[in-house]
């Protein structure tokens, strides 16, 4: 008989973290959750969502003007809003319930119901800022959340973290070594492969089919290093040997957009920065073929007080893609690229206008960093090898 598993996410379900578990269908039955409205759109074949009813859904069931004095009450009373009402019927007929963030309520329910029901429970972790709820007093919310945290780091009986920061921040947190194991995130490596430029992308923005493209992939806030990456690509258009016909391309959306055009008009540089509204997370559909048509990927994330980069989704899916990537060392990015990639200091301008010079000029080294970032994937985070340090866990909990 197989084991049963019960994924559950919120409202955090999405196609890109169910690459890692699709080789794992086989051998155990899974039962997918997430929230009962507005989930994430799910692509994944053989993945078909169950809806659970929690306490931010009623919340989001308000009228509008209602929904951020209804939201303070319940953080003040309950904590994390991310709460099931109910999975009590899920913990009778799971053996693993496999939750996410030792912060969020249906990690705390499932841990709460270990008295009454035998499952176990695994948590994914991909925070990396130790006691990040704990360390502000002055919140209410923290100090709920901080409570149930410390019951989750002590009850539950498996840790996965996709980076070693991660994994830092819970043996700092007081969780043994033992119980955490670092297994990485996947990408499907048959979607995002090297492929022949379309020229859809130099269509859309109006620019030669020979021209070459600089990506950056995300939210547009600062502490994703967008305004270092514009000033970056201004000192490589103010060399004595200025790059011909190279451009910039901010796809995704975020509050910064408009200070960025701003930004950009000032460093007299709008026919060469250009913006595509959309969604780079979580989008294996429009993700393959934007990273066929561009030249270089950067991820140039600053650390803050209450965040670093956790992983980089869209370094592994460049690199699988055949596109070099630049990141900075903010958080897990340098060990997500490994060699597979160069990684420059955070905030350092003057090293990613180098590191991006380096790459537009010198054609081998970027077919060079093309193919090795290409082999770190398929060695480092390909389904079969994240599924199989998932698969050793399940069998450490429950034989």
């Amino acid at each position: 008989m197989k084991t049963k598993v019960a994924f559950l996410r919120g409202p955090n379900l999405n196609d890109a973290e169910l690459v890692s578990y699709l080789p794992l269908l086989e051998d155990y039955e899974f039962s997918f959750y997430c929230n009962a409205r507005s989930p994430l759109p799910i692509h994944t074949p053989q993945v078909s969502p169950r809806t659970l009813w929690y306490a931010d859904d009623i919340v989001r069931s308000l009228p509008r003007h209602l929904q951020p004095a209804a939201e303070l009450l319940g953080q003040k009373f309950f904590g994390n809003l991310q709460t099931p009402l109910s999975i009590a019927e899920i913990c009778q007929t799971h053996q693993i319930l496999h939750t996410a963030e030792t912060s969020n309520g249906y990690t705390h329910k499932a841990l709460a119901l270990k008295e009454r029901y035998p499952h176990k429970v695994v948590v994914t972790v991909w925070e990396n800022n130790p006691f990040q709820h704990e360390n502000n007093l002055t919140r209410p919310i923290g100090q709920k959340i901080g409570a149930g945290k410390l019951l989750v780091r002590k009850y539950a009986d498996y840790f996965l973290v996709p980076a070693e920061a991660s994994r830092t921040a819970l043996e700092l947190e007081g969780v043994p070594l033992e119980r955490i194991a670092c297994i990485g995130a996947a990408v499907d490596l048959e979607r995002f492969q090297p492929r022949p430029k379309s020229g859809t992308v130099h269509r859309q923005l109006g620019i030669s089919p020979q021209a070459r493209v600089i990506v950056f992939a995300g939210r547009l806030v600062w502490e994703k290093g967008v305004f270092d990456l514009l000033e970056a690509f201004a000192l490589l258009n103010r060399t004595a040997d200025p790059l011909e016909d190279v451009h910039l391309l901010y796809f995704g959306s975020g509050r910064e957009r408009q200070n960025l055009e701003h930004e950009r008009d000032l460093l007299s540089l709008r026919g060469h920065v250009h913006f595509m509204s959309g969604q780079a997370y979580a989008n294996s559909d429009q993700m393959p073929a934007l990273f066929n048509d561009v030249d270089v990927l950067v991820l140039p994330s600053l650390p803050t007080r209450y965040w670093q980069e956790q992983f980089g989704m869209v370094l592994i899916e460049a690199m699988a893609s055949g596109v070099p990537v630049i990141g900075s060392t903010s958080g897990a990015i340098p060990e997500v690229i490994g060699d597979g990639g160069v990684t420059f200091p955070a905030h350092d301008i003057r090293a990613l206008a180098h590191h991006l010079n380096e790459l537009l000029r010198l054609p081998a080294y970027h077919r060079e960093l093309a193919t090795r970032g290409r082999q770190h994937v398929e060695r480092a985070y390909s389904p079969q090898a994240v599924s199989a340090r998932i698969r050793r866990v399940y069998e450490k909990v429950h034989g």
